[in-house]
């Protein structure tokens, strides 16, 4: 995974690459291409409205339920690690709010497109839509080590 380039101005990403792969394998392939494969893109949203309230005080106070099967806009297949899935379709203006939506499903409007992964939730509120990955609950972590682990770490 390539990460932008540190600097404000700099987006060249070919240069961050060689210089990882450089760092991390201790060589370089000059004369091969380089083949991007995924592009993921982390976003953070900012409402324009000031008087929005509190989020999570909101959804501490909403009935959360899940959306009536009328919201369901349409379903697709979208693959996802373990296979095809088949996903319902929901469109955004329609969700009522206090809706949760266990994923996998996808979350659209006019500007986006939401995917839920499987084991992950979303609620809408009065104006956001907070997504949960994985359960929410907080791992404990422990001094404890998995061999396994220890080994392929160690041996990397």
């Amino acid at each position: 995974m390539t990460l932008k380039p540190a600097s404000e101005n700099d987006w060249d990403f070919a240069k961050e690459f060689i210089a990882t792969y450089q760092q991390e394998f201790g060589f370089t392939l000059h004369e091969r291409p380089i083949i991007v494969d995924d592009i993921r893109i982390r976003g953070i949203g900012h409402s324009l409205k000031t008087s929005c309230p509190d989020v999570y005080a909101e959804i501490a106070s909403l009935k959360l339920a899940t959306p009536p099967a009328e919201s369901i806009s349409s379903t697709a297949k979208v693959y996802f690690e373990g296979g095809r899935l088949d996903c319902p379709v929901y469109l955004l203006e329609r969700l009522p709010i206090g809706s949760q939506i266990f994923g996998p499903a996808l979350i659209i409007d006019a500007h986006s497109t939401i995917v839920v992964a499987p084991g992950c939730s979303a609620i809408s509120t009065s104006e956001h839509l907070v997504i949960t990955v994985g359960s929410g609950k907080k791992a404990i972590v422990t001094a404890e080590l998995d061999p396994i682990q220890l080994s392929i770490f160690s041996h990397r």
